[in-house]
């Protein structure tokens, strides 16, 4: 299923063309395209003419025959799937509109955590937090499983540890109510907190 084409991008400094090797289909066993992306390669273009560098968007599914796990990258997942008309029976699939959260799904994935979990882990870490900047919170991996407070320009603001014990506490409170969806993200871990929280508290209104 692996898929690399050449796409002609203009510099928007210099006006010149070139080409780029883009891969909107991105197995985990292409060991190019998965170190372009972790080290954000993947999206960006340098004009050999001036040397400029811009950012290009296009979709991608990345996928994992190993693990059978699948990311979308766009706007709409479904849509995505359906053009690229790949069999995915058997996978578990979400759909990201971000890099880094394609990013942080792969390094959960491959660290054999839910994402479920931690999302609701964000969750509470997010409504700890007194700033009201707009800020991105993931899971990142270079130097060990952390947190990382990031601004939209990808400058790291603050790192949290990440506590195994903590993950393990919050999967056996939470991980009996949760639904597998394609969209695992903020508004999931919302849900599922005021959810059980409000089943807690009928449980306590009974007894």
């Amino acid at each position: 299923m692996n898929n690399e084409i050449r796409l002609e991008v203009t510099c928007v400094h210099c006006l010149e063309a070139s080409e780029k090797e883009i891969y909107p289909i991105i197995s985990s066993n292409n060991e190019v395209a998965k170190r372009c992306l972790f080290e954000e390669e993947l999206f960006l273009y340098r004009c050999p003419h001036c040397g400029h560098y811009q950012k290009i968007s296009y979709e991608c599914l990345y996928y994992d025959e190993t693990l059978k796990y699948a990311i979308a990258l766009s706007q709409d997942g479904n849509q995505l799937l359906k053009r690229l008309k790949i069999n995915l029976s058997g996978y578990q699939i979400r759909f990201v509109k971000e890099i880094s959260e394609l990013k942080e799904k792969i390094i959960i994935k491959e660290s054999n955590l839910d994402d479920r979990i931690i999302e609701i882990m964000k969750y509470k870490l997010r409504t700890s937090l007194m700033s009201k900047a707009t800020y991105n919170l993931v899971l990142d991996n270079q130097a060990g499983l952390n947190f990382v407070l990031l601004y939209p320009d990808n400058e790291i603001i603050k790192t949290f540890t990440f506590w195994m014990y903590d993950y393990m506490q919050t999967e056996k409170k939470y991980l009996d109510y949760l639904d597998n969806e394609f969209v695992v993200g903020t508004v999931f871990a919302t849900k599922a907190v005021l959810s059980l929280n409000k089943i807690d508290y009928i449980n306590i209104d009974y007894h």
